[in-house]
């Protein structure tokens, strides 16, 4: 069956919008480097140790066994593969994964070497693999039948969850196999063969990231989510998605990603802010995206897991805090400010750890945050005038290991009282002069 899997994401999190099913579908990889190979002959006698290295390589992906891949890679295509397709995506617990969508049939693959050369310290080698593969001429058939499992499922349970029903489709499908040659190089050690470079295995799953191009993403568009001042959007929040012409409602953890491209927040009836205009403004800011690609395969899109949002009608502008998860009790959040006029997205930045608090000052100002690190669980406080950030934590000279209370501002927006709970449950008030940046205790 087809499933998908947000943490891959996604260790196990409630994690949003992720995956092929889930988040967007199937997109196409960026193309591998090809190996640099000669012209191969028809397979005589393998180099003793290649064969075994080729078939644990291919058993560990069947098996959804990314250890059991790793174990036959060089370091150096260990990094290219993170940065090429995800091993992570690669195998999840007993699952073949393409950005999260999985398909069971995928474990049952059939592996041959069709022909192999060897030169110097190098052996170049074509693998056959046969899986599974949709053909495009059933494509229009699935589609139809995929779109009356989604309107009935609409009618019947008033949400949808599109990578479910994608998935039980899939499941109930006579799926025909075909064949993928996949090239590969293999360098000789001391103790056998290394796999130096290889065409990605994903490109085994290409139908299928076709098929749901066509039958899910062709057919999203116009989704919209509607928050009160005050709503935090999460998993569970409903989205307004449009599909072959009917309005329906989806959960945000199963919004297809593809679906993004036309999203819009409509927030306390204020504010449409779109999410295309947010997630470039995000990819902008200086963060260390290309990492975050690199070690976990997120971006900015998983910022849209959660996130809070208060409308200063004076000033109109809309502050934000936008929550990405990627461990278990961990998670990274960006804090930013929407012109509503003119719908520019500004993010101030990104701090490691949940957002407690967000307040204007009444004179529109000052954005106040207060945030608990991830981890040693040090509560911050920050305050953000334009590009400038009073730190507060740095200005008491010491971490703050007390949950804050709650944040007030004075009348003249001036002073910000912090209050703080200690372990004998007592309030203890700190408050910020944000003119003098003076801070001191009550």
């Amino acid at each position: 069956m087809l499933q998908c899997m947000r943490g891959s994401h996604f260790p196990a999190l409630p994690i949003m919008i992720l995956c092929v099913i889930m988040a967007g579908g199937c997109r196409p990889a960026p193309a591998p480097e090809e190996p640099d190979e000669p012209e191969l002959e028809e397979m005589r006698d393998i180099p003793s140790g290649v064969a075994e290295v080729i078939d644990g390589f291919w058993g560990g992906f069947a098996a959804a066994d990314r250890d059991g891949m790793v174990e036959y890679m060089s370091e150096d295509l260990k990094d290219q593969m993170r940065s090429r397709m995800g091993l992570r995506a690669l195998a999840s617990e007993h699952h073949i994964t393409h950005d999260s969508c999985v398909y069971a049939g995928f474990q049952d693959l059939n592996v041959t070497i069709e022909a192999a050369e060897e030169s110097a310290d190098r052996v170049f080698a074509v693998v056959v693999i046969e899986h599974p593969q949709m053909p495009r001429d059933q494509f229009a058939a699935f589609t139809d039948a995929f779109e009356d499992e989604v309107l009935r499922a609409a009618h019947r349970d008033r949400e949808v969850d599109f990578r479910a029903e994608f998935s039980a489709l899939l499941d109930d499908w006579e799926v025909p196999r075909g064949k993928t040659r996949v090239s590969m190089v293999l360098a000789r050690e001391r103790n056998g063969f290394t796999i130096i470079n290889t065409d990605a295995p994903n490109k085994l799953f290409s139908s299928f990231q076709s098929l749901h191009q066509t039958a899910v993403c062709d057919g999203v568009h116009d989704a919209r989510v509607t928050l009160e001042q005050g709503e935090q959007l999460d998993v569970d929040t409903r989205v307004s998605v449009e599909f072959r012409g009917e309005r329906i409602m989806v959960q945000n953890a199963h919004l297809p990603e593809c679906a993004l491209d036309t999203m819009v927040m409509d927030i306390a009836g204020q504010v449409d802010l779109s999410v295309e205009r947010l997630l470039e403004a995000l990819a902008d800011f200086p963060f260390d995206w290309e990492g975050l690609q690199h070690y976990l395969q997120m971006g900015p899109k998983d910022f849209l897991h959660s996130g809070q949002f208060i409308f200063d009608s004076a000033r109109n502008q809309l502050a934000l805090a936008m929550s990405r998860p990627y461990a278990v009790a961990t998670r990274d959040t960006a804090v930013g400010v929407v012109d509503v006029p003119t719908g520019e997205v500004n993010f101030l930045d990104v701090v490691p750890g949940t957002v407690d608090f967000l307040s204007w000052s009444p004179d529109d100002e000052y954005l106040a945050c207060a945030w608990t690190e991830w981890g040693p669980g040090f509560v911050e406080v920050d305050v953000y005038l334009e590009d400038d950030t009073m730190r507060l934590t740095e200005a008491l000279g010491e971490e703050l290991t007390d949950p804050i209370d709650g944040m007030r501002w004075s009348d003249d927006g001036d002073v910000l009282h912090i209050d703080v709970r200690d372990a004998a449950d007592d309030i203890e008030t700190w408050s910020l002069d944000v003119r003098d940046r003076d801070l001191r205790s009550k």
